[in-house]
C-alpha cells in the first residue's frame, strides 16, 4: 500500500518502491516519485510538484511553507536553504493598503 509521501510503481503492490522525490509531493496512490497532477486510482489527485511559496524534501506528502521572513517564486523547490529573504521593500509592497 502507498502511503503519503510514497510512490508504488505497481499497482496494488504491497510495498510501496520508494519515497517521494525531493521537490515533489505524493498525497496518496501515486505511481510516480514525481507527480505532476496525475490522477490515482480514485480519480484523486497523487501529488505534484511544489508550488510557489513552499519546499518539498524526499518523502513529502503535502508541500511545507517558506519559513517566516523568507518567500520563493519558485516551484520544485526542495529543501528550506532554497528561498530568499523577504527585504523589507517588498514586505511593503506586498502588505501596502
Amino acid at each position: 500500500m502507498c502511503l503519503a509521501g510514497q510512490y508504488c510503481a505497481t499497482s496494488g503492490a504491497d510495498q510501496p518502491t520508494g519515497n517521494c522525490d525531493a521537490g515533489y509531493y505524493c498525497i496518496t496512490g501515486s505511481a510516480v516519485p514525481n507527480p505532476h497532477g496525475e490522477l490515482n486510482v480514485l480519480g484523486e489527485i497523487s501529488g505534484d510538484i511544489c508550488p510557489e511559496g513552499s519546499y518539498c524534501p524526499v518523502g513529502s506528502f503535502e508541500p511545507t511553507g517558506c519559513p517566516a521572513g523568507t518567500f520563493s517564486n519558485a516551484k520544485g523547490l526542495a529543501v528550506a536553504s532554497q528561498v530568499r529573504l523577504l527585504h523589507i521593500f517588498m514586505y511593503l509592497m506586498y502588505n501596502s493598503a
